[in-house]
């Protein structure tokens, strides 16, 4: 099944590739990227040609926000002074370190039983924070399509190989795809270059 949604630029991918801050976004291929990342984020350089090597895209996404404070309260903390993005994936509690997909799927969670979202169709795909805005988006999806040059894979972790597409595929998966199964992994080729080709999807969408 191909998405046939708008492809994302991930810089949470860019930052690590241009060495630049930790402050992470997402906009359509189509917009402008966020203002709060425009503004903190002068230390990323690079081509734009760079961006075409990550690919993106989610299948009919939602997106919940929460501050600082609501994801540190999932670990009951309270009376926070400091709370900061440690990296692309954790928030800095005044020392207890979250994890923001892991976060996402008990604030998420919460919203459902509370009554604050009620659409059961989509599962947790990744969560995003926001440093200028102190608060963190909650990404939910049905499919996720994620396709990285083989070049490019090791920024996230050094064990990341192109050559084991289904072992690289579900360390990816922690971090694009929380909730959603892992359906197919592959290492393709275009142009001549390699990339490694992810595919997320809910069983009801595989079967359609």
């Amino acid at each position: 099944m191909k998405f046939k949604k708008s492809v994302l630029i991930d810089f949470t991918i860019l930052a690590l590739l241009f060495g630049g801050p930790f402050i992470f976004n997402s906009a359509t291929a189509e917009q402008d990227p966020p203002k709060s990342l425009l503004e903190n984020s002068s230390s990323i350089k690079g081509p734009v040609e760079e961006m075409k090597k990550i690919e993106l895209i989610y299948l009919q996404p939602k997106q919940l926000s929460f501050e600082f404070k609501k994801v540190c309260a999932t670990k009951k903390l309270k009376h926070l002074e400091v709370m900061s993005l440690q990296d692309m994936q954790n928030l800095d509690c005044m020392g207890t370190v979250i994890n923001l997909g892991e976060a996402c799927l008990e604030l998420v969670k919460k919203e459902r039983l509370e009554g604050g979202f009620d659409d059961d169709s989509v599962k947790v795909a990744r969560g995003i924070g926001i440093a200028a805005e102190k608060k963190i988006i909650c990404e939910l999806a049905k499919g996720a399509d994620l396709m990285i040059d083989c070049k490019r894979a090791g920024v996230f972790d050094a064990s990341i190989q192109c050559q084991k597409p289904e072992l690289a595929c579900r360390k990816l998966k922690k971090i694009y795809a929380v909730e959603i199964p892992l359906w197919r992994s592959s290492k393709t080729e275009e142009k001549g270059q390699e990339y490694l080709h992810c595919q997320f999807e809910l069983p009801e969408i595989i079967s359609l």
